[in-house]
Parts: structure tokens; C-alpha cells; sequence
């Protein structure tokens, strides 16, 4: 009898065991659908999943190539027959493009030089390359030359410290209003001070960095496509008239050279005569004191 038992409880133990471990291994289950269609939103998740870890993936990418920051530079060197007049159409140009002229020199034609132009104009990053080639359209392109640098490491390097400054200068604000005491009060203002000083400067530095991005510098040098001709005499009257010319260049010059010495000149008549009436006092102070020693001396003869 005991036997039969021990075996039968034994049986009953092992099917309780397999279903405890079948229990175990089994899934959760499915939570109920509503009637209202809940169930269609399973399939959108299951196809939302894979954009989601596509778009974690793009925002861990590098950088791409419109995100990098390149300060581009050129010079173009044309010829015009009328510089001044090609000059103010690159302005207009310019101005057009929403850019801007940083600077500019305008040289009139002479018996020496021919007429000339020079700018430095800025211009859009976005439409540098086409504004460019407008201008080289406008006269006759005898040179240009373009370099391009990137400095999209120093800009993410500057935009890391800003963020830091700003940090630091936030805790510090903070600090500076839960000041208790003077001494603690006067650490947070110097500390704050210097953060922001710091701050400023690398802001700055920064807003300059971009516009020399924003804004590609390009310097324009017009010439003009006439020579400047050297006669000299040809005829008898023409050495003649040269020579006269030269006479007179050498006495305008004269002039100016006796201009500039005349007040030296007078200057040392001054030192001049000051000197001899210093010596000329001494001389006769010295003499007077000759003759009266002299008198004295036969004076003294006679009385003996």
C-alpha cells in the first residue's frame, strides 16, 4: 500500500513540476484589443520602428558637407577702357547681390599713370561663384584667383567654450545671489567678471568668424587698356622747351630748399649773435680790469 502511494504522489508532484516550468517559459499575454480598431495602431508602431532607429542613426553621422563652414577668398584683375565706369557697375552689382563694398580706391589717369580701380567687396557664400563670374563678365579678365579654408573645427571649438562660459557664468549668477556673506559675495563678483570678459571675447570672436563665412571677400582691380606714351623731344624747339622746364622744375625746387632753411638760418644768426656779445662783454671786462691794474701800477712808480 505504501508503496502505490509514494508512486502516485511522486507522478502528481512531476506534472506539477512540468507545469510550473511550462508556465515559466510561456510569453505574457497579449493585451486586449478594444472593438474600436485599437489593433491597426500595432502594425503602424511595428513600421514606426525602423525610422526611429534610422533617424538616431543620421543624428550620430558626421558632418556633412553643407554643415561645414569654408571662408572662401578670390582676386580678379580686369581691363576696361573706362575703369571709374566698370567700377561703379561692380557696385551696383554688389548691392544687388545683397553684399556689400568694404573698401575702395579710385586713381585718375595722369601723364604718368593710367587710370585705375581697386575694391574689396563682400558677397553671400550662397552666390559667390556666381556674382564672380558676372564681374569677370564685365571687362576684359586678365587674372583672378580663388582659396577656400575650412574652419568648421573652429567654429565647433568656439561654440564648446561659449557653452561652457555660459554654464559657469549661470552657476556663478547664482552663486552671487545666495551669497551670504561679503567675502563670499566679493569671490562670486571677481569670479563673474572674469567669466564674462572671457565670454564676450569669444562671442565676439565668434559673430566674426561667421560673417567671414556668411560673406566671401573678393578684391576687383580694373585697369584701364590704354599705355602711358614717354615722348621726348623730337625737334630743336622741343629740347629747347624741355630744357626751359627743366630750368624751371630746378628753380621750384631751389625755392623750396631755401624755404625750408631760412628759418634754420635765422635761428643760427641769433645763436651767432648772442654768442659774440657774450664774448665781446667778457673781452672788454677783461681789458678795463688791464688798465686799471696798469694805473695802479704807475701810480705806485711815481709815488716812490
Amino acid at each position: 500500500m505504501k508503496r502505490p502511494l509514494l508512486s502516485g504522489l511522486a507522478a502528481v508532484a512531476s506534472v506539477l513540476l512540468l507545469a510550473g516550468c511550462s508556465a515559466g517559459n510561456s510569453t505574457a499575454p497579449l493585451p486586449a484589443i478594444d472593438k474600436g480598431g485599437d489593433y491597426q495602431s500595432l502594425p503602424q508602431q511595428m513600421d514606426g520602428a525602423p525610422d526611429e532607429a534610422s533617424s538616431g542613426f543620421d543624428a550620430q553621422s558626421p558632418t556633412s558637407e553643407t554643415s561645414r563652414e569654408i571662408i572662401r577668398t578670390g582676386d580678379v584683375t580686369l581691363s576696361a577702357d573706362d575703369p571709374i565706369a566698370l567700377g561703379d557697375d561692380v557696385v551696383e552689382l554688389i548691392a544687388s547681390a545683397d553684399g556689400r563694398i568694404d573698401s575702395r580706391s579710385d586713381t585718375p589717369s595722369s601723364e604718368y599713370q593710367t587710370e585705375s580701380v581697386w575694391l574689396s567687396v563682400r558677397i553671400p557664400n550662397i552666390s559667390f561663384d556666381k556674382v564672380t563670374d558676372q564681374i569677370a563678365k564685365l571687362g576684359t579678365l586678365i587674372s583672378s584667383s580663388f582659396s577656400a579654408q575650412d574652419v568648421t573645427q573652429q567654429a565647433n571649438n568656439l561654440d564648446a567654450r561659449i557653452d561652457a562660459l555660459q554654464t559657469s557664468v549661470d552657476r556663478l549668477t547664482e552663486l552671487l545671489a545666495q551669497s551670504a556673506n561679503t567675502a563670499d559675495l566679493i569671490a562670486a563678483e571677481t569670479a563673474l567678471s572674469e567669466r564674462q570678459a572671457e565670454l564676450d571675447g569669444l562671442i565676439s570672436d565668434r559673430e566674426f568668424l561667421s560673417d567671414q563665412v556668411e560673406y566671401s571677400t573678393l578684391s576687383v582691380n580694373i585697369q584701364s587698356t590704354e599705355t602711358v606714351v614717354q615722348t621726348e623731344p623730337q625737334t630743336f624747339w622741343d629740347g629747347i622747351v624741355a630744357g626751359w622746364n627743366s630750368i624751371l622744375a630746378f628753380g621750384a625746387g631751389l625755392i623750396v630748399v631755401v624755404g625750408v632753411l631760412v628759418p634754420w638760418i635765422v635761428l643760427l644768426g641769433v645763436v651767432v649773435v648772442v654768442i659774440w656779445l657774450i664774448v665781446r662783454g667778457r673781452r672788454s671786462r677783461k681789458s678795463a680790469a688791464l688798465k686799471r691794474a696798469k694805473d695802479a701800477h704807475s701810480s705806485g712808480t711815481s709815488a716812490t
